[in-house]
């Protein structure tokens, strides 16, 4: 060993010496994979979720060292196009599709569910099969109209499920067999559904209980709509929920833009008015404290100050006068001692005139011969 120390660099450290290009495109990548992830969970939706996931998008790729706007706002486009067409295509329209289809099995009482549309009435009419319920048990469906769909979160019409109350028609030894139906339900709207089986609420509460759900809890009713009628409820569901995101990204980012370049043309103004230091200077190189122009030693640990050569006062060139010996400066046309006018000796050289002398046989231009 030869006795001296080599110097450890953090992580951190190591990390910020990569190319800012390398590290901003790795910055961008993980703001795209996180931005999607909220997405995808159904983060983005609840609160202020979506506030979020823009922020994020510009604040992990902004962290890591990319600064250009114009690589940022095309990040901001591809990430829009990508989330818009993922969440539509690949799940919120299989989402609806997949969970089109009741399912009761493993369900006690709730033995088959139906849900038929009538076109020419409008309506929707719902049957349920149960096992033999009791005198005071009835089947109900609640429902409610889907407004849009943005990856696994949709969008509800009314606050509150409406509850439609089956009448039975028929009881056999298979079971019992409830009907009930909506109306005014126009073609190309989406509805979704579960059946109930309800008791009374206890004496001490008002209303009813539920006893058993059907197993499916959403049941998405397709029957009144088309297959490009669910493409568009998605694509307006995930197009909404993006543009919020965007709203915020592109906010933040031009937003800072303007601030950075505000700030960028105040120091410039300041550095040339002597009120700020260049970039480089502005620190003591002893503790790192922030020192203004006019300080000569560092108010934390006492260190001299050294000013940056560009700030250093500029010494100007002088020469003597002439007629009174005053010093005069260098581009002074006139003594400002006795008055006297100084000469330009370049115009002096140009203006010059009469013969020359030959730097050869040393006659001017009268001693020539024919």
């Amino acid at each position: 060993m030869d006795g001296t120390s080599s110097a450890r660099t953090s992580p951190l450290q190591a990390f910020m010496n990569i190319d800012p290009k390398k590290r901003g495109a790795a910055g961008m990548a993980l703001a795209f994979i996180l931005g999607l992830t909220f997405l995808i969970l159904g983060a983005a939706g609840v609160c202020c979720g979506f506030m979020l996931v823009g922020l994020i998008l510009y604040m992990i790729p902004n962290f890591m060292g990319m600064k250009d706007v114009r690589v940022m706002s095309v990040f901001g486009v591809v990430f829009m196009l990508m989330a818009l067409a993922l969440g539509t295509f690949a799940f919120s329209v299989p989402m609806i599709h997949d969970n089109s289809t009741p399912s009761v099995g493993g369900s006690e009482y709730i033995t088959g569910l139906e849900a038929v549309y009538d076109g020419t009435g409008n309506s929707i009419e719902f049957t349920v099969t149960t096992s033999d319920l009791s005198e005071t048990q009835e089947a109900t469906v609640m429902y409610n109209r889907v407004v849009g769909a943005s990856y696994s979160l949709i969008t509800v019409q009314d606050r509150e499920y409406s509850t439609l109350t089956l009448t039975k028609v028929s009881e056999g030894a298979s079971g019992e067999t409830w009907k009930g139906s909506i109306t005014d339900v126009a073609y190309g709207t989406l509805y979704i559904y579960l059946a109930n089986v309800v008791e009374p609420a206890p004496a001490e509460a008002s209303g009813t209980v539920v006893v058993e759900s059907s197993s499916t809890p959403k049941i998405y009713f397709t029957g009144a709509i088309s297959d490009s009628g669910i493409q568009g409820l998605c694509l307006s569901g995930n197009a909404y929920m993006i543009a919020m995101i965007m709203v915020v990204f592109y906010v933040v980012l031009f937003g800072s833009f303007v601030m950075r370049r505000s700030f960028e043309n105040t120091r410039v103004k300041m550095e040339a008015e002597g009120r700020l230091y260049p970039k480089g200077y502005g620190r003591c190189k002893e503790c790192g404290t922030v020192v203004l122009p006019g300080e000569v030693c560092c108010r934390k640990c006492g260190a001299y100050v050294e000013v940056p050569e560009e700030m250093r006062p500029k010494k100007a060139e002088f020469f003597e006068c002439s007629e009174c010996g005053a010093e005069v400066p260098a581009d002074a046309k006139v003594c400002p001692r006795c008055g006297s006018e100084f000469e330009d000796d370049a115009e002096g050289e140009e203006d010059q005139e009469g013969p020359v002398e030959c730097p050869r046989c040393e006659d001017g231009d009268e001693g020539k011969k024919d």
